[in-house]
């Protein structure tokens, strides 16, 4: 072998045992949602007869590297993996380049880096309740839940916009709230572009919201009665008598009993509170039974008085 033949074995020699194998040389991360990372591996080897200085690992476009578990070297045969993440920002095919620079022969060592980006976009919206009853003249919150292609949830009840298929049975508000304004059934959309959830609310009679008890107060001398009046205001803001249909009780029935009637009669000297309940409303009414006031009598002389302690009359004696 002649010298110059010689040399250039010994050169190419040198420069091929001198070199570091990365794999794979390409990577391709498929489909990722917008804003959801995603990472995958790649392996580094010291293929070289001396230790790896490693001066930088980088990538290029919607790509990131982890923090490498390589170091700034290799020593002879050694091996490491780091990790590549590709977080897109928009939709659409990217691609990048990951680079390793180092003081081998080969350097930089390079990897393709490609993915497409896929947009997160709502994908259907369920109402809650879907289905529920409201008596006339109150209202119901209704609430939107969106669901997105990437399977994350979100609520969008302030951003949806909302209707009423009946607006005479039932109004809807910008934020939900539906308002049972007549009897019936309404359907109920909301919308967040082209995507809709519905529901269903029944509008049904109105009914019992508050109760008074007339009179609110009063007093009863012991041995006597008073008669108490229920009255009923509706969720439709009517009023009605509901005195026979109302429960009464007394909380202090030592003080005070009342009849099925509302009918109060005053047992001994006290306060007591009598309730009527209807429909899980109820009011309430103070009853004061006072002291029997003292009984003073004055007699003359000369009349006659009858002492009920002895059954018989006396004459007392008159002025001389």
């Amino acid at each position: 072998m002649s010298t110059k033949l010689l040399i250039f074995a010994l050169i190419s020699t040198s420069v091929f045992a001198d070199i570091v194998s990365i794999s794979p040389t390409s990577l391709d991360f498929g489909n990722q949602f917008v804003g959801s990372p995603s990472s995958q591996p790649v392996m580094l080897t010291n293929s070289t007869k001396k230790v790896l200085n490693i001066s930088s690992v980088t990538a290029t476009g919607s790509f990131l590297v982890q923090e490498s578990p390589c170091g700034s070297s290799l020593t002879l045969g050694e091996q490491c993996a780091f990790f590549i993440v590709f977080s897109p920002t928009a939709a659409g095919p990217q691609a990048g380049i990951l680079s390793v620079n180092d003081d081998a022969n080969n350097t930089p060592q390079k990897v393709k880096l490609s993915g497409t980006g896929v947009a997160v976009v709502l994908a259907s919206i369920a109402v809650t309740p879907a289905s529920t009853t409201t008596p006339l003249r109150l209202t119901q919150q209704f609430t939107a839940t969106g669901t997105y292609n990437n399977g994350t949830s979100q609520d969008v009840t302030g951003t949806a916009a909302w209707s009423s298929a009946s607006p005479s049975i039932a109004t809807i508000s910008a934020t939900g709230l539906a308002s049972a304004v007549g009897q019936g059934t309404a359907g109920i959309t909301a919308s967040v572009g082209s995507v809709t959830g519905s529901a269903t609310l029944t509008v049904g009679p109105p009914v019992l919201v508050s109760m008074s008890i007339s009179p609110a107060s009063g007093t009863v001398k012991k041995g006597t009665t008073l008669q108490l009046a229920s009255t009923g205001t509706y969720s439709d803001r009517t009023t009605a008598s509901v005195t026979a249909a109302s429960q009464w009780s007394s909380l202090s029935s030592g003080v005070a009993t009342v009849n099925a009637s509302g009918l109060v009669s005053a047992v001994t000297p006290g306060t007591a509170t009598i309730r009527a309940s209807s429909s899980n409303v109820s009011a309430t009414s103070t009853i004061t039974v006072p002291q029997p006031a003292p009984v003073t009598e004055t007699i003359l002389p000369g009349e006659f008085f009858y002492s009920a302690e002895y059954a018989v009359a006396v004459q007392l004696p008159g002025h001389i």
